[in-house]
């Protein structure tokens, strides 16, 4: 039997692990750590997580995601977006351009264990 860590090395160079590793990429609030723990009940998988930040990204405007859209949560849900950054294609390069820049070793500092 594989390890965790062995499975999902298998699985990203495409070597048949003994069974799938499921990738979830949630941040560390307290509702998303939930769901995780809740899904690691349910199924018999390993999950890799791999939170990646951009230390010098500034969101478009307060309250908006490091995918550009602000939400309204409802409880404990992931929420709806409320302000969709992508209402049309004329919109798409003022978008990319506001993504953080995952190019950057920084962003990595915490996957490096």
């Amino acid at each position: 039997m594989l390890t965790s860590k062995e499975r999902v090395i298998r699985a990203i160079e495409r070597r048949s692990p003994d069974k799938m590793p499921i990738w979830i990429g949630f941040d560390g609030a307290e509702c998303h750590q939930t769901i995780v723990r809740n899904i690691q009940k349910e199924f018999d998988s390993d999950i890799a997580m791999t939170y990646c930040f951009d230390p010098d990204f500034k969101p478009v405007a307060p309250g908006y995601s490091w995918l550009g859209y602000k939400s309204e949560s409802f409880g404990v849900t992931l929420g709806e977006v409320k302000d969709n950054p992508l209402k049309d294609w004329e919109s798409f390069d003022r978008w990319s351009a506001a993504l953080p820049d995952y190019s950057k070793a920084s962003c990595y500092d915490c996957a490096r264990d």
